[in-house]
């Protein structure tokens, strides 16, 4: 491959040399993998969303058993 040389300038703006670039400057302009990994890193500040593995699950109601002629079970706190 070619070498790639850039100017460098010194704190004045004047030319102070030159210096060879590592080749990943050679490699082509990709814009949509741009796009990709600047939406990645974006969506970090994003709050995850999702349903709650345990809803509807949880309930304060204990069942008595068979033998009490109730239908359904009373919603008493436990605890």
């Amino acid at each position: 491959m070619e070498k790639v040389y850039t100017k460098v300038f010194n704190l004045d703006g004047k030319e102070a040399g030159t210096v060879e670039l590592p080749e990943v400057f050679m490699t082509p302009f990709r814009p949509d993998v741009i796009k990709r990994v600047v939406i990645a890193i974006q969506s970090h500040r994003i709050q995850p969303k999702g349903r709650d593995l345990y809803a509807g699950k949880r309930t304060t109601a204990e069942s008595w058993g068979v033998g009490y002629g109730l239908a359904r079970i009373p919603r008493l706190g436990t605890g």
